[in-house]
């Protein structure tokens, strides 16, 4: 059986953390990112094959500790060229997360190492 296609959203921990934004702005981020990159990226076969069967959907929402842990995550992105797409949130000019591409777990792997699933 091939490696399911997962879409993976990866939050600032630090906006409950240190900001102490509630738990349901945190969820709206991760929701405005995944809606944001599967638009950006609705011509992209990947994407295409990810809602052509919207029960078997995949996603993992990640943490990571602050605004410098999350530009390392993108960063390592762009060396795999794994597109994604960041959410920067109005009006407070903030980027709270980012949400990949629906990719196999194995290409984004090393991308990830220093996250955590969302606790």
């Amino acid at each position: 059986m091939a490696e399911p296609l997962c879409m993976f959203v990866v939050v600032r921990k630090d906006l409950v953390k240190s900001l102490g934004w509630p738990l349901g702005s945190i969820l709206t981020q991760a929701c405005h990112a995944s809606t944001a990159a599967l638009w950006t990226y609705r011509e992209d076969p990947r994407t295409k094959e990810y809602v052509s069967n919207l029960d078997g959907m995949h996603k993992v929402v990640l943490e990571t500790k602050n605004l410098n842990s999350l530009t390392t995550v993108q960063e390592k992105l762009k060396d795999l060229n794994i597109p994604y797409r960041e959410w920067l949130e109005q009006p407070e000019n903030i980027v709270t997360c980012l949400a990949t591409v629906p990719v196999r777990k194995s290409e984004v792997k090393d991308a990830f190492k220093k996250c955590q699933l969302w606790k």
